[in-house]
């Protein structure tokens, strides 16, 4: 009982593992106005689109 029990606790440790990086957050509304007045693009996913050829490349 004590070594399915313990089975059964590794096997969540490795399907919780914290091993991943966290995502990242979204960048705050107000930073991407700014940063798209300055002449960035952004993708669908929020990220800066480098196909638009950015300032600061």
């Amino acid at each position: 009982m004590r070594t399915q029990l313990q089975r059964r606790l590794e096997a969540l440790e490795r399907r919780f593992s914290t091993d991943q990086e966290p995502g990242k957050a979204p960048l705050p509304a107000w930073l991407v106005a700014d940063l798209r007045a300055q002449g960035f693009s952004f993708d669908h996913d929020g990220r800066p689109d480098m196909k638009s050829g950015a300032p600061g490349r």
